[in-house]
């Protein structure tokens, strides 16, 4: 205490002075002006040695001068440092109490150090406790206090030095249940703009302003615990990562997992039963229009793997029914795509999109559905296209339906549920668009031998190749056969008409081009016929037909002579040819 005690000559050397250490009163007085005591070893100096009450006061308010304590080279950590307070006795007071009330740009206290480099185990300032402390103790090793202060710093560290070291460390190896550091905000009182902690990197390029590293096979629930025990609004957010000026950033939020085997990188679950129709677990959600094309993508996972790696695998439990497990929703596209897997140009016997319904539970369900209410379609509009623009060499497929079925099965439907289809209706249409007569085949149908069964060839050439003769290849059970070029040529076999049984009538009506007839009723007209029909008319009775020399009467029947009617008998022919609008007789065989 070299600017109290100073300025007395070598004469003073020798006084030993002890003040307090007699048994004079406490309340005697001793004012001594620049002395300067200067002894052996041991204690130097001692003020109140036996004093047990009182206090003792170095310096006064009104002294403007400074009270300094200078010591040599020390080394210890107890009573052999260099300004050591022994407060052993302190319970319920303070051991060192510093007031600087009027203080505002200075320092409370400064400690400061310039010259040395402090060494590993060394410190400017140490708080040191060996006391065990139990789960009821409640005290602080270090405890800051500020009550009036609200917009200063209350904690500063300025490292402005620092490169390689570490700003700040907590070692807390011994930790099991408690917390390393903890931040306790002022609750509902949190305004926007309020932080609880706030990590400032200012313009830098690369480095972590957090990194947490585990070195031990961790099973806990989180390396970093976020948790909201209130009730969260539609405002709210639970972590927010904030980066308006990132523009090629690799990552905002990236998980590095390079030995992941069984794990996950990322989870997000939710027991929650009350999610509704604007809950959603993800949601990544882009609000800028983008003006770079296709070429952007909002969202993408994106594998290196070679083997068998699943990419990206939707799983619904066991208890949805009714609920849909991928919605995609695109109300505003018009010549954009909702899907599109445009590199395939590797696969070979792969499968871009693969529908599998294995189980055997499949009734009134569909595996895969083209739904469109558009009243708008043109000609070149197409809910399904199968497009292949290659051209091979091979016998390849362009689209299979296939089926193990050994039912009732139909394999492909056609369905028209409009009002009324009109003459531009095509439930199936084929078409060639190269010059020419088109060379393939339209359609064909095989067997399990691959021998052709059913063709429509060259220019429409159909062939049928059928079971049996006397079996029916093709059945026509309404409407006409019209040839309007070309000829019905039957090279083996022969044309049958199937023999109708009619009963006589004034204006007789028929369906086929042979009749067996019956009845005794005279027959004046014939219904039914088609421009150019041939009708045999077999008789089984005596039946009068009328010569209509001047077919007047629609459908009238001119016979061979002059108004000569006829008469049959049993096994009489009579053929007659249709002109569109009456008959006319070819021959007849009068076999009685």
């Amino acid at each position: 205490m070299k600017n109290i005690f100073k300025g007395l000559g070598a004469s003073l050397l020798a006084l030993a002075l002890v003040v307090g250490a007699s048994a004079s009163p406490a309340s005697a007085a001793l004012t001594v002006s620049n002395v300067a005591v200067d002894t052996a070893a041991a204690d130097a100096f001692v003020l109140g040695a036996s004093n047990t009450t009182g206090s003792i006061t170095i310096g006064a308010a009104t002294h403007t001068g400074s009270t300094t304590v200078s010591s040599g080279t020390v080394s210890g950590t107890t009573t052999t440092s260099a300004l050591p307070v022994i407060a052993d006795g302190v319970t319920t007071g303070t051991a060192i109490y510093l007031t600087a009330d009027a203080l505002t740009t200075g320092e409370g206290l400064l400690l400061d150090h310039t010259t040395s480099v402090i060494a590993d185990g060394g410190s400017l300032a140490r708080l040191s406790s060996t006391s065990v402390d139990t789960a009821a103790t409640t005290g602080a090793l270090l405890d800051l206090s500020s009550t009036a202060s609200t917009a200063g710093t209350q904690i500063l560290g300025t490292f402005s030095g620092l490169t390689t070291g570490v700003g700040q460390s907590l070692v807390t190896a011994a930790l099991t249940t408690g917390t390393g550091l903890r931040v306790t905000g002022s609750g509902a009182t949190l305004e926007a703009g309020g932080e609880l902690l706030d990590l400032v990197m200012g313009a830098a390029t690369v480095g972590n302003a957090i990194t947490i590293t585990n070195s031990g096979a961790y099973t806990g629930t989180g390396l970093i615990s976020v948790i909201n025990t209130g009730a969260m609004t539609t405002t709210g957010n639970l972590l927010t990562l904030t980066a308006n000026s990132a523009t090629t950033a690799a990552g905002l939020l990236r998980v590095n997992g390079n030995l992941l085997s069984s794990g996950i990188g990322a989870v997000i679950t939710s027991s929650s039963t009350a999610l509704t129709g604007a809950g959603r677990l993800l949601r990544v959600d882009h609000t800028g229009a983008s003006t770079s094309g296709a070429t952007s993508k909002v969202a993408e996972i994106a594998s290196a793997a070679t083997e068998d790696t699943t990419i990206l695998a939707v799983t619904a439990s066991g208890a949805l029914a009714a609920g849909v497990v991928v919605d995609l929703s695109a109300a505003a596209l018009t010549t954009g795509k909702v899907i599109d897997m445009s590199d395939l140009d590797a696969i070979t016997t792969g499968k871009a999109i693969h529908v599998d319904a294995t189980g055997t539970t499949l009734t009134d369900g569909i595996l895969v559905h083209v739904d469109s209410a558009g009243t708008a379609m043109t000609s070149t509009g197409r809910l399904l296209l199968v497009d292949q623009t290659g051209v091979t060499s091979t016998s390849g497929i362009i689209a299979e339906v296939k089926s193990a079925t050994t039912d009732e099965t139909e394999h492909l439907v056609v369905t028209n549920t409009g009002a009324g289809p009109d003459a531009n209706t095509t439930l199936i249409r084929g078409t060639y668009t190269a010059d020419g007569d088109a060379q393939g085949r339209f359609l064909l149908f095989e067997d399990n031998a691959a021998d052709d069964k059913f063709l429509i060839g060259l220019n429409g050439a159909t062939v049928i190749t059928g079971s049996a003769e006397g079996t029916a290849a093709l059945t026509l059970t309404a409407g006409d056969v019209v040839v309007t070029d070309g000829n019905v040529l039957v090279s083996d076999g022969a044309v049958a008409v199937a023999v109708e049984t009619v009963a006589s009538a004034t204006n007789m009506a028929i369906d086929s081009s042979v009749v067996t007839l019956t009845g005794t009723t005279t027959i004046a007209t014939i219904t039914g016929g088609v421009a150019g029909q041939e009708l045999t008319i077999i008789f089984t009775t005596a039946i009068a037909v009328t010569d209509d020399d001047t077919t007047t009467a629609t459908d009238a029947i001119n016979l061979v002579g002059t108004a000569t009617n006829f008469t049959s008998a049993a096994g009489d022919v009579l053929q007659l040819i249709y002109t569109g609008a009456h008959w006319r007789e070819i021959s007849r065989s009068v076999n009685n």
